[in-house]
């Protein structure tokens, strides 16, 4: 039992790897190693197992690198609404849902990030989750994609109060911000930003995305809300 706990466990340890590229490697890694050939030694028998893990690892890897050049060519675009610089150092693709607390609670974290940093931009990559996974026209954002085509000069208003509410988004609340701000004509279906949504779930899923909350640095995945003292070191080490 003790052989075969370990065995998995390593098995799982990189079959997940992939998700997230880390930052630098660890000083350690050597000693790290040397401890890995010695467990494989004293447990011959995991050998197998684990080199398949491994070269599935290598392949994911490479699937991921690819996606990442799809992905950063897409976020070229200016369908995709942005803050920060114009000719940034460092991009920050942030795949966010208008439904997701953690992605509300991280917006004035970026925010704050790009006043700080004014070499950072900062990419809204909108990806709405709970509204696709219900089947429902996921609203929210192709009615702030539309916003931020049609008249950008509105949309961090849009943008801002559609951030504030705690709760999930219905009809009644996105009208409420619509009447607002005087975007009602973007509530109308839009076939070509529904389009974008679904390029945006597809890209998601291919890069091996889970949540959002989640932020795409350079080759680096940061999964979940992150408190600014840690979003800045994050930063620190990619500028």
């Amino acid at each position: 039992m003790q052989k075969t706990i370990l065995s998995l466990t390593l098995f799982a340890m990189f079959a997940a790897a992939p998700l997230f590229s880390p930052a630098a490697l660890a000083d350690d890694t050597d000693d790290q190693i040397e401890e890995i050939v010695s467990i494989l030694k004293s447990h011959p028998e995991i050998v197998a197992t684990l080199h398949e893990s491994l070269n599935g690892y290598v392949a994911q890897q490479k699937q991921f690198k690819e996606k990442l050049v799809e992905l950063d060519s897409y976020i070229e675009s200016s369908v995709h609404p942005v803050m920060g610089s114009d000719e940034p150092e460092l991009t920050i693709v942030n795949v966010t849902d208008y439904n997701c607390p953690y992605c509300k609670k991280l917006e004035p974290e970026l925010e704050k990030l790009v006043s700080n940093y004014p070499q950072v931009k900062v990419v809204n990559f909108f990806t709405p989750l709970k509204e696709l996974m219900q089947g429902t026209d996921s609203n929210t954002a192709a009615y702030a994609l539309k916003v931020w085509q049609d008249t950008p000069e509105k949309y961090k208003e849009v943008h801002d109060l559609l951030v504030a509410k705690r709760s999930m988004h219905n009809d009644t609340s996105l009208k409420a911000v619509a009447e607002k701000t005087q975007t009602l004509k973007q509530l109308e279906e839009s076939s070509s930003m529904m389009d974008v949504v679904d390029k945006n779930y597809r890209l998601f899923t291919e890069l091996g995305l889970r949540g959002t909350p989640a932020m795409i640095m350079g080759d680096q995945v940061i999964p979940g809300y992150l408190p600014y003292d840690k979003l800045e070191q994050v930063v620190q080490q990619q500028l």
